[in-house]
């Protein structure tokens, strides 16, 4: 078997589940209410927050090409409206240390986690939401844009309702975006503001193009590389 030239090989985390101590999303929330589904706290996962540059070593040092890793919409805006730089620093420097590996970062904006907030003011299936995912959105890719080639808005929004229907797995909570109740609408056009934010705030802040999209990785996502044009190669189906 033989793939194309500027094929990527590389990896992937999720915020959540690698970086430890994100206490401020729906998922640190549920881990610790009676009754939950979940085996056990996340805790301090694998520090990744803390072990990032000897994390993308490791994966340079693998021989892979790529490292899709998401931003925890918890740590950079806490609560509506209020924003972090240190936060959107830490994660200028995990793009800084891709590059400086020889990786190519893909950003992923959602990686199934949402702040608190979100979830109190009634999660996806609330109409605003949408609004302000491409807010923080927007507000990463000023801080971040010009350190990213390539941006994947949400992961797997349906893989709640999948694992639910095909394995049993019981369903996912109200309002997180994986629910069957969250509204599709709600989804694209969380999707489609926030590709447009994030190839505008791109193209303002470097004279470069803006990064090539994933709108929504619902499978497995493979792409060719910045330089090529047109339409990432196994880009997923939506």
């Amino acid at each position: 078997m033989s793939f194309p030239d500027g094929f990527l090989w590389g990896t992937a985390t999720s915020a959540h589940q690698v970086e430890g101590g994100n206490v401020y999303n729906d998922s640190w929330l549920a881990e610790h209410l009676p009754g939950s589904h979940y085996a056990e706290p996340s805790g301090d996962a694998c520090d990744h927050y803390h072990r990032y540059e000897s994390d993308i070593a490791l994966i340079a040092g693998l021989g892979l090409g790529a490292y899709r890793f998401s931003l925890e919409w918890s740590r950079i805006e806490p609560e509506d409206g209020e924003f972090s730089r240190a936060a959107l620093d830490h994660y200028r420097r995990m793009l800084d240390a891709c590059h400086e590996h020889g990786l190519t970062p893909f950003l992923t904006f959602h990686h199934f986690t949402s702040p608190r907030w979100i979830a109190a003011a009634g999660g996806w299936e609330e109409r605003r939401t949408a609004e302000r995912f491409a807010r923080f959105c927007e507000r990463a890719m000023r801080h971040l844009g010009d350190l990213v080639p390539y941006a994947c808005t949400l992961n797997e929004p349906n893989l709640g309702g999948l694992l639910h229907g095909v394995l049993g797995i019981p369903a996912p909570r109200p309002g997180c975006a994986g629910s069957r109740r969250t509204p599709s609408s709600t989804i694209s056009r969380a999707t489609s503001s926030a590709s447009r934010t994030t190839r505008a705030c791109a193209w303002a802040r470097t004279a470069r193009p803006s990064p090539r999209q994933l709108p929504s990785a619902l499978r497995w996502a493979t792409c060719s590389s910045p330089e090529r044009s047109g339409r990432p190669s196994g880009e997923p189906s939506r």
